[in-house]
């Protein structure tokens, strides 16, 4: 009746959930101001008076005769006409009376949504206006248009990766492309970016990952991407004329595709000098590498904003989370599901984390902190299967004490899964988000109060002693540069409490920073897209990486390649009588069933990769030398 496609709340949208969501909530207050008032009258023996109201005044002024609280509102919700409710009351068997309070109520929602937006707009701009980044808006926009690299050091909150992009597009840069490591990064601030705008720019923010984009072609003037995609968009347009400022943001990341980026945008600024430029963010990187890299840049540090974070030291749990006094729980707490908890595992494989330490610190939280008080709990684990064990040891207790929501958080969810975490938890409720390292950096998730630190995670190394330099994702300890960025997301709202599940002596034993991935990953992939990028005469030993990866494992790299007929050495007549490159070569492949053959003949794009090397060369000679 009041939410056909045609009306304001169709169905199945999220303004028809807002408004179901908002319709109890309605009647209950107005139950309760009811009985208020009746009860307030009853107190003061008020009595109606039966005399008839003068009309005069009324005639005059052409106003209402009787105050009714719709006049409060500063909207009005067109709906069907009055004649059309009847017929539909009739036909559904619903008393006109619903039907209208109904309507009435449609009005008191938009005008409480428009102004619950209007205030929460009003406090996003003072938050704006008060991150310390806010200082040096004129420093950045005097650095990019002037230079060719402008390098910003931020802090964690400083505000650098929402607010940079905007002060660049009111600046009058109307060709951005902002790049993040990962895609839940990129989706989450295009639309952090384009809810602080109101708006403004419309369409012409956009994000573009791998089989998703909101991308208008030409209207688009602010594009988050992810690393991949640029390189990809890099081979097709070698100078990137549809940008004119490209930002690099977590640099310090360094992933294979944040070195071998770097090194590209270096070429298109050679060949772009006055009409290009390159932006690069950072909390932790080194700035004296990076500075002589791009020859002498300007550098911009921004202090970060974090509000004072209790860290907790758990070196053996859970017999550390065992204590008394505020930040204690009783020395037996009561687990839900039986005296001792089950090891999970998941899918048949062996248990690698014991979820029991995370269970006691929920109950530890709850047994510390009362209800009304802010804050949810965001919990780092090194990958999913780890993610899924804890998360089913924690549901029964979240659904038993109606506590706790569980969500997950890594990279293999869909983008209305991993939405899921940026909204707000039912009252009385937190949220307790397990996620894997992508939430160390870029994204925020707002009323995160406790951080839980396993010190684990997953990367990428190169296995050299089991041949042929294979790539494997092993499990280690984290740095202390990541353990404190994973700390500081306790800080970034308000005062937080951050738990660590090792001790301090272990923390002193960690690396001080990950190293590049390209120091320790195999180099296959790698190799094949910088010939995809750079052309076939492009050599991986003299491209200008910011830090050279190692020789033996460019070696290892070519030599694997060549063994599967991936890669192939022609010379080069027009550079000398002995020069040489590699340069793409097809696959040999025959399917050995006829399902294979037919399905190879109908599918229009076959993209093989080569098989994963299981043994080393013994060649003497490296695969640089002639054939």
């Amino acid at each position: 009746m009041f939410h056909a496609s045609r009306d304001v709340y169709p169905r199945r949208t999220s303004y028809h959930k807002d408004v179901v969501e908002f319709v109890p909530a309605w009647v209950k207050f107005r139950a309760e101001r009811e009985e208020a008032k009746a009860a307030r009258n009853a107190e003061l023996k008020y009595v109606p008076s039966t005399a008839p109201p003068d009309l005069s005044l009324t005639i005059v002024l052409d106003i209402p005769e009787s105050y009714d609280p719709r006049y409060k509102c500063n909207v009005h919700v067109k709906t069907a006409s009055d004649e059309t409710l009847r017929k539909e009351c009739e036909r559904g068997r619903v008393p006109m009376e619903a039907a209208t309070q109904y309507k009435k109520c449609l009005s008191f929602y938009e005008d409480y949504a428009q102004k619950t937006n209007f205030e929460r707009l009003v406090q996003m701009a003072k938050d704006k206006a008060n991150l310390p980044i806010a200082a040096e808006h004129d420093a950045i926009v005097d650095a990019v248009r002037n230079h060719g690299v402008t390098l910003i050091a931020g802090d964690t909150g400083c505000g650098k990766s929402t607010q940079v992009p905007q002060y660049l597009l009111r600046a009058g840069f109307s060709k951005l492309a902002m790049t993040q490591p990962r895609r839940i990064s990129a989706i989450a601030l295009a639309r952090r970016v384009s809810r602080e705008t109101l708006n403004e720019h419309g369409a012409e923010i956009a994000y573009k990952i791998r089989f998703d984009s909101t991308s208008e072609g030409r209207v688009t003037k602010a594009l988050f991407l992810t690393e991949g995609v640029l390189l990809r968009q890099l081979a097709s347009d070698g100078d990137l004329r549809k940008f004119d400022v490209v930002v690099v943001d977590e640099a310090h990341e360094r992933h294979c595709n944040t070195d071998l980026l770097l090194g590209l945008l270096r070429g298109v600024l050679d060949r772009r000098p006055h009409d290009f430029r390159i932006v690069i963010m950072s909390a932790t990187m080194n700035l004296e590498l990076f500075a002589s890299y791009f020859g002498g840049c300007p550098v911009i540090r921004v202090p970060g904003r974090l509000h004072p974070i209790q860290t907790h030291w758990i070196p053996s749990a859970p017999a550390a989370l065992a204590g008394r006094g505020r930040d204690a729980i009783d020395d037996a707490p009561a687990l839900v599901g039986g005296e001792k908890p089950p090891r999970v595992q998941p899918r048949g494989r062996q248990d690698r984390i014991d979820p029991q330490p995370y269970l006691l610190l929920l109950q530890r939280i709850d047994a510390n902190y009362p209800r009304n008080e802010r804050g949810d709990l965001l919990v780092f684990l090194s990958g999913v299967a780890e993610i899924a064990a804890v998360a089913e040891r924690l549901k029964p207790y979240a659904a038993e004490s109606r506590r706790w929501v569980i969500l997950p958080l890594h990279g293999g969810l869909s983008a209305s899964e991993q939405d899921l975490v940026f909204d707000g938890a039912p009252h009385g409720a937190r949220k307790c988000v397990l996620a894997t390292n992508v939430a160390e950096t870029s994204i925020t998730i707002d009323g995160i109060r406790f951080v839980c630190d396993s010190g684990r995670h997953k990367e990428m190394t190169r296995d050299n002693a089991g041949g042929g330099g294979v790539s494997a994702l092993r499990e280690g300890w984290i740095s202390k540069a990541s353990a404190e960025q994973r700390k500081g997301r306790a800080g970034r709202t308000g005062p937080g409490v951050c738990f660590r599940m090792y001790g301090e002596n272990e923390f002193q034993k960690f690396k001080a920073s990950t190293p590049p991935e390209i120091r320790r990953a195999s180099l296959e992939s790698l190799t094949l897209t910088l010939k995809q990028i750079a052309g076939d005469a492009c050599d991986s030993r003299t491209f200008p990486w910011i830090e050279p990866p190692p020789n033996d494992a460019l070696e290892a790299a070519v030599w694997n390649l060549r063994e599967h007929g991936a890669l192939r050495r022609v010379l080069l007549p027009r550079a000398g009588p002995r020069a040489t490159a590699f340069v793409f070569t097809l696959v040999p492949i025959r399917p050995r069933s006829r399902g294979a053959r037919r399905s190879l003949r109908t599918s229009p794009v076959v993209c093989i990769s080569p098989p994963a090397p299981r043994f080393q060369s013994r060649r003497a000679a490296t695969p640089f030398d002639s054939d």
